[in-house]
């Protein structure tokens, strides 16, 4: 199934400063905790993104897979984290 989370700090969600984006990947764990989800697809856009790699570093054995879209590593984020890429064989994109 489909989740979506809500960032704190958003929507007029309460959060208690300073609020990281490493926190942002926590609470999103905890979230999948919470669900019963050990492992996930994972997709994340703009701020998103930034959280979903931090997530992906922390926890890579929890996601099955990785999307960031319209992201950067963030501004701390040098040099880039140790992400195991795989792309699908040409055969499956046609």
């Amino acid at each position: 199934p489909l989740r979506r989370a809500a960032i704190a700090g958003f929507w007029r969600l309460p959060f208690t400063p300073p609020y990281r984006i490493a926190g942002m990947a926590d609470d999103t764990l905890a979230l999948a905790d919470a669900l019963g989800i050990a492992r996930f697809h994972l997709v994340g856009a703009s701020l998103g993104g930034m959280i979903a790699q931090s997530l992906a570093e922390a926890a890579p054995e929890r996601v099955q897979s990785l999307t960031s879209i319209m992201s950067s590593a963030g501004p701390d984020a040098a040099p880039w984290p140790k992400l195991h890429w795989r792309c699908a064989p040409r055969s499956r994109l046609a």
